[in-house]
């Protein structure tokens, strides 16, 4: 869908970690000048939500879909969670919250440091989440986006642009071998880690996290990713 304002804050976020390019923060600060000047875009959807009619979609297609409209909010500042059970217990195994939530739980332990700031390791975790995802574009095909194929297809260490994720990269995998065997996607593990990353940072929103993204082995096409030496405008043009 086309960048709106809510989306160029999450990529200056993103962007905004590789501070030692030089001209980064003028390009960081060009961006958020042109979302609070421009007037907003009309919202676009892709894929099925693109077609499917509002009583065809699953509660959580619904909720999505309208958070990409702008209908919604998509920080829920209400509800809390409890999981049922301990993992591999009948009553997690039953409820797909359950192991998400132990899952969640490990990551926020290890993405927050002594002084309870997020640390280099929650900041590399949204970092691959967004690298992971900006690998698709509607112009290349299908592959690419939330899919796992940055660790799947070892884009992480084979490719240039995805330089100082080393760390992050072999974390996610270690907790990959320790929770794929419960069902969860790597696709879904990325998004998680780069949304806890997200939440356990000093005044981090409390995002609504969904799961059910399909892994794929397949690496990402090429040059989707904007370069920390790309203009504001270019990185605007991205589709």
């Amino acid at each position: 869908m086309k960048v709106p304002p809510a989306a160029i804050t999450g990529l200056v976020m993103v962007v905004g970690g590789a501070v030692a390019y030089p001209g980064l923060k003028d390009t960081i600060n060009e961006i958020s000048n042109q979302a609070e000047s421009s007037p907003p875009p009309v919202p676009e959807l892709l894929g099925d939500l693109e077609h499917l009619s509002e009583c065809s979609l699953t509660p959580t297609g619904s909720a999505i879909k309208h958070i990409l409209l702008g209908q919604i909010n998509p920080q829920d500042l209400f509800a809390t969670y409890t999981a049922p059970g301990a993992k591999g217990s009948p009553a997690c195994a039953a409820d797909t919250c359950c192991i998400w939530k132990h899952i969640a739980d490990e990551l926020r332990d290890a993405m927050v440091g002594t002084a309870g700031r997020c640390n280099k390791l929650a900041r590399g975790a949204v970092r691959l989440g967004f690298h992971d995802a900006g690998g698709w574009s509607r112009k290349t095909g299908p592959d690419g986006g939330a899919d796992g194929s940055i660790l799947l297809a070892n884009e992480c260490e084979e490719r240039r642009e995805n330089g100082g994720l080393e760390q992050i990269c072999a974390q996610m995998r270690v907790w990959w071998d320790k929770y794929k065997g419960y069902g969860i996607s790597m696709a879904d593990l990325i998004q998680m880690g780069a949304t806890v990353g997200a939440v356990v940072c000093p005044q981090g929103p409390r995002i609504r996290s969904f799961v059910g993204r399909k892994d794929n082995p397949n690496p990402a096409p090429k040059g989707n990713l904007p370069s920390p030496f790309a203009t504001a405008d270019s990185i605007l043009s991205i589709r």
